[in-house]
């Protein structure tokens, strides 16, 4: 009796072993079929990189040949995993307990994708997985420049104008005040000037005031990136003129000018119109004989 006893349980054990993952309608025995125990990203998860490769690690070491596209299968679709009808496709890899699948291009932004591991993946013993392995994640969304100072083709602009520039989302500070991703241009000439990032903004303040009556071309460099890693789908250009600088373009009396009257008014004229309160102050328009202030 104590024989059987002690026969039993290995008798039970030699079945599961060799026989418990021979058909798919036999109940899946943890430690003896293979699993899939972890997956890149995880099942549920959001905001994923677009350049993410997408991987199924399993319990124990499998038959090569057996994972390939056809059993590694990542699907586009919408929130339904029934209506994804779209194939991503990619290279399958495989090494050490590890199936990887790397998508020929980007993945979408703001997209639900669907892994599965269909049950023609095996184990080195022929053992197969007793059902498809499903799971599910979204990707993150794309930046974007959404409205800059000065604007796009804006005239007049001052000459000690700071630049600045609106994301869609936060993005990643190193890469907005990196010394490439940011540049103003005055033709083929680099501006200098010191980037700040905060919030969702960034702002470019030239080193020294720019050149009047001037075009400036600013760019924002794909090397702009959110806090996922993704980057502005294109160098954003845009590009505005400074305003000029007034002069004085005639005066009455003219200069030198001899025999003016005593009572005479004296004017200026300026080659735009100024700023009154500048004009009026006390100290913008002077008049002396000698050392000495006419009042």
């Amino acid at each position: 009796m104590k024989a059987r006893n002690f026969i039993l349980p290995f008798a039970m054990l030699f079945f599961a072993l060799f026989f418990g993952c021979k058909k798919d309608t036999f109940i899946e025995v943890s430690g003896v079929c293979p699993e899939v125990i972890l997956t890149s990203p995880v099942d549920g998860a959001t905001s994923v990189v677009l350049n993410k490769i997408i991987t199924a690690t399993f319990n124990e070491v499998m038959n090569a040949a057996t994972i390939t596209q056809a059993s590694f299968i990542v699907m586009q679709g919408t929130a339904l995993k029934e209506t994804a009808t779209t194939p991503v496709l990619g290279i399958v890899t495989y090494t050490g307990t590890t199936a990887s699948f790397t998508p020929s291009s980007p993945l979408t932004p703001n997209t639900n994708y669907y892994g599965t591991i269909i049950t023609t993946v095996k184990d080195l013993n022929g053992n197969a997985l007793q059902e498809d392995y499903e799971w599910a994640f979204s990707t993150s969304t794309i930046p974007a420049v959404t409205s800059v100072i000065p604007l796009n083709l804006a005239t007049n602009v001052l000459l000690n104008q700071a630049i600045s520039f609106i994301f869609s989302e936060p993005m990643d500070a190193a890469t907005i005040t990196a010394a490439s991703t940011f540049t103003l241009k005055q033709g083929t000439n680099l501006i200098a000037g010191s980037v700040l990032y905060s919030g969702t903004t960034g702002t470019f303040t030239p080193s020294s005031n720019l050149l009047p009556n001037t075009l400036y071309t600013a760019t924002i460099s794909t090397a702009a990136k959110n806090l996922a890693g993704n980057a502005i789908p294109s160098n954003y250009v845009w590009t505005f003129t400074t305003s000029t600088i007034p002069t004085v373009i005639s005066n009455d009396p003219v200069d030198l000018a001899t025999n003016v009257a005593l009572n005479k008014v004296i004017s200026a004229t300026f080659s735009e119109a100024m700023n009154a309160a500048t004009i009026t102050a006390a100290s913008t328009f002077t008049l002396k004989q000698g050392a000495n202030l006419i009042a």
